[in-house]
């Protein structure tokens, strides 16, 4: 009898071990089950972030194009600003040196040509009227 009792007690902790490793194996399957669950939504999030990264990349491109068609214009701008200034000076010159030209026909009427009388000594017929005009 003494080998039953024995016999029955290593049965019963062998079924339940037995049945503990089986509540371990369930436990391990809904953790897998859960881990697999995550990598999914993981997964997912990445997908996402991959695409959204995408988008990102192509907008940062068209900024880039943006910025370099505004760096062109902005060169062009200082361009025609450097050449108005040149040509602002350049009609400045011209037009003082047509004040010195107008000097010298206004010096020059208060010679003669009031008279009528042209630098050659002529007559011009145009009398009185250069002393108007340039008055």
């Amino acid at each position: 009898m003494m080998l039953f009792i024995t016999c029955y007690r290593s049965l019963v902790k062998c079924l339940q071990n037995i049945k503990k490793g089986s509540e371990f194996s369930a436990k391990a399957g809904e953790s897998i089950h859960q881990i697999i669950e995550f990598s999914t939504k993981l997964s997912d999030i990445i997908d996402h972030i991959a695409a959204a990264s995408n988008e990102q990349t192509g907008g940062l491109d068209q900024i880039n194009t943006a910025i370099s068609q505004l760096d062109q214009l902005t060169q062009e701008n200082a361009s025609m600003v450097q050449q108005s200034n040149a040509s602002v000076l350049s009609l400045q010159k011209q037009s003082e040196r047509l004040i010195e030209l107008l000097d010298e026909f206004k010096m020059g009427s208060s010679y003669g040509y009031e008279k009528g009388i042209s630098a050659h000594g002529s007559r011009s017929g145009f009398e009185g009227r250069e002393g108007a005009l340039l008055n």
